[in-house]
């Protein structure tokens, strides 16, 4: 066939179920959750005190927390996520990192020992020490470190008493303890690090 002749009909059809189908197999990633928790993640940033009082964030949580909404905006910049699953990992990531900077704000403490409602948290010999000051039982505890990584569960505790204990307690870490009261976060300091 030189370049004036048309394709004959079979052909065509054929090239054009194929160009059809090469469409199709292109995947299309949906970003718009992700860039929208990114947006309220900066906006969360902007009202944020940096320092090392109460009520504010130490600048080494803040650039932790900076590092996953910098990844995640990489992501969508750069359209790295092959799949749609990537993309909500990536969102459930940062979901979770946004959840444990929240926690993560200082609050007045006394000999690495932290009160919160019906949970008293003290460190002290590369182990944690969970209480309940109420007659409800913790049910679960969650150890996180600063970048969000769980690093130690229990979802089966009931009882009033719990210790976490071992090298990996980081030196500053997000325990999530659950009791019938609800979920509180505490910041726990290990002091033996």
């Amino acid at each position: 066939i030189d370049d004036n002749e048309a394709l004959p009909n079979d052909q065509l059809v054929a090239l054009q179920a194929a160009f059809d189908a090469f469409k199709a197999s292109i995947i299309t990633i949906d970003y718009a959750a992700l860039q929208a928790l990114i947006d309220e993640c900066k906006a969360f940033l902007e009202d944020i005190t940096i320092g090392n009082e109460a009520g504010n964030y130490t600048q080494a949580a803040v650039d932790l927390f900076q590092a996953v909404i910098d990844a995640s905006q990489k992501m969508i910049d750069d359209e790295e996520a092959s799949t749609q699953s990537e993309a909500d990992d990536q969102l459930a990531a940062l979901q979770e990192a946004f959840d444990v900077f929240e926690a993560s704000i200082i609050i007045t403490a006394l000999n690495g020992v932290e009160a919160s409602g019906e949970t008293i948290i003290s460190s002290r010999d590369n182990s944690l020490y969970m209480k309940s000051v109420s007659a409800n039982p913790i049910k679960q505890v969650y150890v996180y470190n600063l970048q969000g990584r769980l690093i130690h569960s229990n979802a089966q505790v009931n009882a009033t008493t719990y210790r976490f204990e071992g090298n990996n307690v980081p030196e500053i870490c997000i325990v999530k303890v659950v009791t019938a009261q609800g979920i509180k976060h505490h910041k726990a300091l290990n002091n033996a690090k």
